[in-house]
């Protein structure tokens, strides 16, 4: 169907393009130094390490939900799942450890938050950046540029790279930037679309999609699911 053969033009997309760059850098795109899920997941548990055992009866709730996240992580094959926790229950974090773990134990590639607003986008990619460290993360939204100067480090070409194809372990952006996306014509916005199968996607604030595209919106979300191997996560507050 459509959704599938979108799929197939990314790939093609993506091929061509990447071709066409080793060509002209005479020699193959360097990808080395990224980090694996399981060293993410390292990465987690040390900082996650310091909550336990909980003090107080807050901490002690907020804890309870992360080992139930990561524990439905491990069990739980690919699928749709909601998470419901009110603000200051440590949802960022725990649907963070949710992803990670679903992703260690299901052989997924990466890690995609989907979020409504940019000034909780910044939040969030910089809790996940204090977490993961910096070349793992990847915000991706009209606010950010990654300066491709001579100046720029190897780190910042990698990531302004990956901005074409969301070739990270995480990427935070906004639900513009990805259903425009799913449903854009034009070559470089379907370059990425591939990089979605096979990925653990939160939908941060999901009460907020807009109504008038709800059902385009909702469509994709469960053909991503249904054929691309994907767990979709609709996370609210309320």
């Amino acid at each position: 169907d459509m959704f599938f053969i979108r799929m197939l033009y990314s790939c093609l997309v993506d091929a061509d393009y990447t071709d066409t760059a080793e060509f002209m850098d005479g020699g193959s795109i360097d990808k080395t130094g990224r980090q694996s899920i399981a060293m993410l997941w390292e990465k987690l548990q040390r900082h996650v390490a310091q909550w336990f055992p909980p003090k107080g009866d807050l901490n002690t709730q907020r804890c309870a939900i992360l080992e139930r996240c990561i524990c439905e992580g491990e069990v739980r094959e690919p699928g749709l799942f909601t998470l419901t926790v009110p603000t200051g229950g440590g949802k960022t974090v725990a649907s963070l450890a949710f992803a990670l773990s679903q992703a260690k134990n299901r052989g997924l590639r990466r890690v995609i938050y989907v979020i409504p607003y940019t000034s909780i986008i910044e939040q969030t990619a910089q809790v996940f950046r204090d977490i993961l460290g910096e070349e793992a993360v990847l915000e991706h939204h009209s606010g950010v540029l990654y300066d491709m100067e001579e100046e720029a480090t190897s780190s910042q070409i990698r990531l302004a790279r990956a901005t074409e194809t969301w070739d990270v372990p995480v990427v935070v952006t906004t639900a513009v930037q990805f259903f425009e996306s799913l449903y854009g014509a034009r070559p470089s916005q379907c370059r990425k679309l591939h990089n979605l199968a096979q990925s653990v996607i939160v939908f941060d604030e999901a009460q907020m999609l807009p109504l008038p595209y709800l059902r385009p919106c909702v469509w994709a979300i469960a053909q991503l699911v249904k054929q691309c191997g994907v767990s979709a996560v609709l996370c609210t507050a309320t």
